[in-house]
């Protein structure tokens, strides 16, 4: 544990970021010293570019290319504490941060013709290797981790950057009229993306995930190359399984949704729903899948993309979803509603209420009601939101606690119970509710938590002029005091059985 070259490297990296100028000057000076410190120069760059400070980029630049070119050979043996690197592969990641960062930052576009032989070398690093897929992926590391781990990965994803870079250049450049901003503007981009999309060319898995990442942006860069290459990116044939799910599943969690890519990938929505349920237990997810592609739907139910046709997406959804999923869709629609600012809009509201109603239909013609309690439950989200007339989401809360959907959000539900006991034409399906929730509560401990709030509702149900409402409140007050222990509850039936 003593001074190492990753020692003074890291010294040496926090030098340059606070003077970038100075060394960028010399910087083809480190051309020929070891790779850990070369490493650590290109790591100051893009820490200085953190801190927007400026430097000379051609010298930088200079560096790159010679070591990307021409490598000085490293000593051969371990690294023993990663002391120092034992390869070119760090280095690369680096320079490919390096310029994902300059590209985001904007830097001149007259850069252009020094930075893309460095881009295009940094593409060809070994790693990400088939053995490091089988070291590190599976259940240790989704794709696109391992992508942004690994320095090919790290060049595909500066790629991106680059093509964007050079788009937002030629868009803004009104001396460029005539040159394309798409992939005709820049052909090197549209051949190394074509070149690593080939299995035969480049087979990792990492790689496919940065297509999947970057999907929406290389639609915006050219939707025609997209359109005429989405079987490549997802390759639907059983034998290509492993690319499709790298790159559907690192799209599907880590892309924004647009309305126009939605479009373009609707096939690509239907072969998912129709591989709900298959997802390989053993690799590593972000999180379910399948609860992903059902939030896509809502989200696309929700603007109006989609319908609730038999021949629809959202239909075939709930129809292949295992309870699960269907839950997730459903709750996601909720807690969506909940976090909404202001009323929803009347046509939104209007498909909301249709898609529960269609899924309480499904539950009570079911010949078994139980494989949909899950999705029941998930009502609550919605209950609870405040975005949907009580009149309507009253009786549906009732139903749904009926087939026995016990909420996850009953602290919430229980608080709204408590609000609209106050007014009197709702109070008896009020008190129905708190009945329902309070003998679904199989562990017997919810109900503390609420207990205040059942108290205020029972406390009206007692004074209500209805004789039903009192002797329903009567009834609950006593199984609460005898089941629950809930002796400050007396007071409920003595309210009751003081009016005429």
């Amino acid at each position: 544990m003593g001074p190492s070259r990753e020692g003074l490297g890291r010294q040496l990296a926090a030098a340059v970021a606070e003077e970038p100028a100075r060394y960028s000057l010399v910087a083809t000076n480190f051309n020929g010293l070891d790779a850990t410190y070369v490493r650590s120069l290109i790591t100051g760059f893009k820490d200085a570019l953190a801190k927007q400070k400026s430097f000379e980029w051609l010298p930088v630049l200079a560096l790159c290319r010679s070591v990307v070119e021409s490598p000085r050979q490293i000593e051969p043996g371990e690294s023993h504490l990663a002391e120092r690197d034992v390869s070119w592969s760090p280095s690369h990641q680096a320079m490919a941060e390096l310029l994902a960062a300059a590209f985001d930052a904007n830097i001149p576009i007259d850069l252009r013709l020094s930075i893309w032989p460095v881009l295009l070398m940094l593409t060809r690093d070994p790693n990400p290797k088939p053995e490091d897929e089988e070291r590190y992926g599976g259940s240790n590391m989704d794709p696109l981790t391992h992508s942004i781990n690994s320095a090919r990965g790290a060049a595909m994803h500066a790629v991106v950057r680059y093509a964007l870079w050079v788009h937002r250049a030629i868009e803004r450049d009104q001396a460029a009229q005539g040159i394309e901003s798409n992939f005709d503007g820049m052909p090197e981009v549209r051949d190394l993306l074509e070149l690593h999309l080939n299995t035969q060319e480049d087979p990792a898995l990492a790689i496919r995930a940065v297509y999947g990442q970057w999907l929406p942006w290389l639609a915006l860069l050219d939707r025609p190359w997209v359109a005429t290459h989405l079987d490549d990116v997802f390759p639907s044939d059983l034998t290509s399984r492993t690319y499709w799910d790298a790159a559907w599943e690192t799209y599907i969690f880590y892309s924004q949704l647009y309305d126009n890519v939605f479009e373009l990938l609707r096939s690509q929505y239907g072969l998912a729903v129709e591989r709900i349920g298959t997802t390989n237990p053993d690799l590593k997810h972000r999180a379910d899948p399948d609860g992903r592609l059902g939030e896509h739907l809502m989200v696309m139910y929700w603007r109006g993309k989609l319908s609730l046709d038999k021949d629809d997406l959202v239909e075939q959804f709930f129809e292949r979803g295992g309870p699960k999923a269907r839950e997730h869709a459903l709750g996601f629609v909720g807690r969506t509603a909940r976090g909404t600012e202001g009323s929803l809009e009347a046509d939104v509201r209007a498909r909301l209420v249709a898609l529960w109603e269609s899924r309480m239909s499904a539950a009570q013609l079911a010949d078994d009601p139980s494989i949909h309690v899950r999705e029941l439950a998930a009502f609550g989200w919605w209950f609870t939101s405040g975005k949907f007339d009580s009149e309507w989401a009253l009786p549906q809360l009732r139903n749904a606690l009926r087939l026995g959907g016990w909420p996850e959000a009953d602290q919430w539900i229980a608080e709204e119970l408590a609000s609209l006991a106050h007014n009197a034409t709702l109070l008896a399906d009020v008190i129905e509710c708190l009945a329902l929730l309070v003998h679904g509560d199989r562990e017997g401990w919810h109900t503390y938590g609420w207990r205040e709030q059942a108290r205020a509702i029972l406390l009206l149900g007692a004074s209500s002029e209805d004789g039903v409402i009192r002797r329903a409140t009567v009834e609950l007050a006593n199984w609460l005091g005898a089941n629950r222990g809930l002796a400050d509850f007396r007071d409920v039936i003595r309210v009751a059985e003081s009016r005429p």
